[in-house]
């Protein structure tokens, strides 16, 4: 599907900070296509914006891997900054562009 996403501002603004922060080019210019708006995205430019999703829930998982508490050690901290990130950004750019892709 090529329909033009849609991101709320808010969301927009996390990723593309993110994007900046982290230095992912092409993340960059397909958000800043995005906020352009009307402008259709192929496979290839939505399937980067998974893999950027992806990268930013391990990212969490990884700089927070105290979150699970299943298992020890066990950090409140680090399961409301973990979920944070994977129920907030994440779930965000992956209900919005992985339902079009093979590697949801």
């Amino acid at each position: 599907m090529n329909a033009s996403p849609q991101l709320s501002a808010e969301v927009w603004r996390e990723a593309y900070q993110a994007a900046i922060n982290d230095g992912f080019p092409e993340a960059i210019r397909i958000l800043l296509k995005i906020r352009e708006g009307n402008t259709p995205l192929d496979g290839t430019e939505r399937e980067h914006i998974v893999h950027f999703a992806r990268y930013l829930q391990l990212k969490a998982e990884l700089h927070f891997p105290y979150w699970d508490d299943s298992r020890a050690p066990y950090s409140k901290e680090h399961e409301d900054s973990f979920h944070a990130v994977n129920m907030g950004l994440y779930e965000a750019l992956i209900s919005t562009f992985a339902n079009d892709t093979e590697t949801k």
